[in-house]
């Protein structure tokens, strides 16, 4: 069973070879490094290298590329197991570093699913938009920090 307030959605690509179970929360889609590993078809130190790349800095003053709220720890309500999940904006720079061809039609799957969960936030609260997560809305100020 899944944490509350998440959803776990099946991705299946067109060729049928690679089927992940997506965590879907805080307005954003959620893969850990095997699944990242797996959708992008390269090892999981790969994927590891390329997070801890991301934390530091990209060679402009203080300034990082990725940002530790990227990450979230997901508890299996029934196992108490706990597994680190990167959001969309790590799947995305992990994607274009590796394999963006395999990117992008994911992209437009999570995508897709985002927009239908976020008119349904819309439809169910139409006077408040406050009632939306602020954390779909990315603030450079969220990037910045102290050097690595």
């Amino acid at each position: 069973m899944q944490e509350p307030n998440s959803k776990i959605l099946i991705y299946q690509n067109s060729e049928g070879n690679i089927k992940l179970d997506v965590r879907m929360a805080d307005d954003s889609v959620w893969l850990s490094i095997p699944q990242l590993a797996e959708l992008y078809d390269v090892d999981e130190s790969k994927i590891i290298d390329l997070i801890e790349e991301g934390y530091c800095d990209n060679g402009e003053e203080d300034e990082f590329i990725l940002d530790i709220k990227d990450q979230r720890t997901f508890v299996d309500v029934d196992t108490n197991a706990e597994t680190v999940c990167y959001n969309l904006i790590i799947i995305k720079y992990v994607g274009f570093a590796t394999n963006y061809r395999i990117f992008f039609p994911f992209l437009w799957w999570a995508a897709k699913l985002l927009e239908e969960e976020i008119l349904k936030d819309l439809n169910d609260n139409p006077d408040d938009p406050q009632s939306l997560n602020p954390g779909m809305i990315r603030s450079e100020e969220r990037r910045v920090g102290k050097k690595c």
